[in-house]
């Protein structure tokens, strides 16, 4: 090689010596970043599968809940009815 391009080639690696460590740390920084995120969004995705699940059984709860309240529902309407027939004819 020739001095004036062995210099030059010196020239550039002390000018580029500082970039490739700042971008080294850089990868190394968002590497850790991307993997805290991936973590976040995976801990993000399990809570709110179990909210999910939790609110679907509280819907089945509460449907299976009123699946039984209406007949009783029913059933205490014709009561009331019936009871105020009954006064109707006592003349309660």
């Amino acid at each position: 090689m020739t001095t004036p391009l062995c210099s030059q080639i010196q020239r550039w690696h002390a000018q580029l010596t500082p970039t490739m460590e700042i971008l080294r740390r850089l990868a190394g920084s968002t590497e850790h970043q991307f993997l805290e995120l991936g973590e976040k969004l995976q801990d993000f995705s399990l809570r709110s599968s179990l909210i999910s699940t939790t609110a679907r059984n509280l819907v089945e709860l509460v449907a299976g809940q009123a699946g039984l309240a209406t007949p009783l529902i029913a059933v205490l309407l014709v009561a009331g009815v019936v009871h105020a027939v009954r006064r109707g004819r006592r003349g309660d």
